[in-house]
């Protein structure tokens, strides 16, 4: 499981240096933490998870505007076709999305 300080660390990686490999590898490290807990591929109906997913902490502050940004990104990118790179980041983010609603403990 992933730390809060190796999220942390990233997550001002991306920060400091605006790049969106390290929001790919927050993203990834993020979900990779509830993937075990939480069903975010919609292959099994919704239930309450067999184990404890790790308890969903204060998320970044700025979070949700970096989301916006990177959603938009994709959107505008769609008409042209996404690369193969933009494609994944536009499944992490959507990934994350479902971590953050279908975590049952909140």
């Amino acid at each position: 499981m992933a730390s809060k300080e190796r999220l942390y660390e990233v997550w001002m990686l991306y920060c400091t240096k605006r790049d969106p490999d390290y929001l790919k590898i927050w993203l990834e490290i993020f979900i990779s933490s509830y993937e075990r807990c939480l069903d975010v591929d919609f292959e099994k109906p919704p239930s309450r998870p067999d184990e404890l997913p790790p308890v969903l902490t204060l998320l970044p502050d700025n979070i949700l505007q970096v989301l916006r940004h990177q959603l938009l990104q994709c959107v505008q990118k769609a008409s042209d076709g996404l690369e193969a790179e933009q494609q994944h980041l536009a499944l992490l983010l959507l990934k994350f999305l479902i971590v953050i609603c279908r975590y049952v403990f909140t």
